[in-house]
């Protein structure tokens, strides 16, 4: 965000620190609005929890936009998505397009864009968000995991193969062929 200097993983620890708030509110909320506002702790407990969720709402709408541009100056782009859910199933769907081209193309382009969203997802994705990921409730560890397999699959896929075989295979076929005729033509 070009206004305010912060990044995707500034709204991701963000994400995370609401969890850490609501989480106590949720536990302590009533008691401290029954404390500090005897007069009316239903209604401070509800202003609290209008401001909790105006934050939540505030976070994601620039979180998902972050992380949008975040991938996006990297050379990945992802599906919309605008939630945690969404950025997941982004996430799943751009590694199932790739791996089907992977396996349609298997052209050395291919698997620069593996090697590129490979080194990404590693390098800066999981290395430097991935515990504000979890713990801000944006990615579980289980779909971290889901995703590092299709990962794998697609790198697999998207290796290119060599036509080294097949040439040495019509070379060698080609020879044969011509060490029979030359037999054929001496006996003759």
């Amino acid at each position: 965000d070009q206004a305010t200097g912060l990044e995707a993983q500034d709204y991701i620890s963000m994400r995370a620190q609401h969890g850490y708030f609501s989480d106590v509110w949720g536990r302590i909320g009533d008691r401290l609005s029954e404390t500090f506002a005897p007069d009316n702790p239903v209604q401070t407990e509800q202003e609290v929890s209008d401001l909790l969720a105006a934050w939540q709402a505030s976070i994601d709408n620039k979180l998902w936009n972050a992380l949008t541009t975040e991938f996006n100056q990297n050379g990945i782009e992802l599906p919309t998505f605008t939630s945690a859910d969404a950025f997941n199933s982004a996430l799943n769907t751009y590694i199932d397009n790739a791996i089907e081209v992977s396996m349609e193309s298997n052209s050395e382009e291919d698997y620069e864009t593996f090697q590129n969203f490979s080194s990404y997802w590693n390098e800066t994705v999981k290395a430097e968000w991935g515990e504000v990921l979890t713990s801000g409730n944006v990615l579980s560890q289980s779909e971290i995991s889901a995703i590092d397999v299709k990962l794998n699959n697609w790198g697999e896929s998207s290796a290119p193969t060599s036509n080294l075989m097949f040439i040495l295979f019509l070379v060698s076929l080609a020879v044969i062929i011509g060490l029979v005729v030359l037999l054929v033509t001496r006996k003759s």
